[in-house]
């Protein structure tokens, strides 16, 4: 690593996730820093994009909202203009995720829905599956029962076609 700028930030980002994990979030957030720091300095904007995504999870995690929304509003920027469609429905997802935390459902319902369209149009089958579920229960939250219940079927249906136990469970 000795030299190596951007091996050092993989590292440094690979130790936030793994303290993140573990429920060291001061030390994680550190790392998360630090590897955002080169990064920067680097102008990797796929790298800046990630960490500031697992910063925002990290903050939210923490009950730091405000500051959840700020680094992940940051990453979504990024993903747009990277254009990585893949990160940007993640990253959709996880602001749907902290809006339904928030209380917002009306919000994590369009979040959510948003993350659906992208995922659909890259196919990405897991997510599909993994953000109706999330959509279900924040459609359930506001009441709408028939389509928590569509949402749910859905989520199902996708979960069997991957083969999927995590999804359909």
């Amino acid at each position: 690593l000795s030299g190596d700028p951007l091996e050092i930030g993989y590292a440094h980002e690979r130790l936030g996730i793994v303290l993140a994990s573990v429920g060291q979030l001061n030390d994680a957030l550190e790392h998360f820093h630090i590897a955002l720091n080169i990064f920067e300095r680097c102008e990797l904007v796929l790298e800046m994009g990630r960490v500031n995504g697992n910063l925002g999870v990290a903050y939210g995690t923490k009950g730091d909202h405000l500051t959840a929304r700020e680094y992940m509003q940051r990453s979504l920027r990024l993903a747009e203009r990277t254009g990585s469609l893949s990160n940007m429905t993640f990253i959709l997802g996880n602001l749907g995720d902290m809006a339904h935390r928030g209380g917002n459902l009306l919000e994590a319902e369009s979040w959510f829905q948003r993350s659906l369209e992208l995922a659909e149009r890259i196919h990405d089958r897991e997510r599909i599956s993994w953000f109706h579920v999330e959509l279900a229960r924040v459609q359930q939250d506001l009441g709408k029962r028939q389509e928590a219940a569509s949402s749910l079927h859905r989520a199902i249906i996708t979960g069997r076609a991957i083969h999927s136990n995590r999804c359909i469970g």
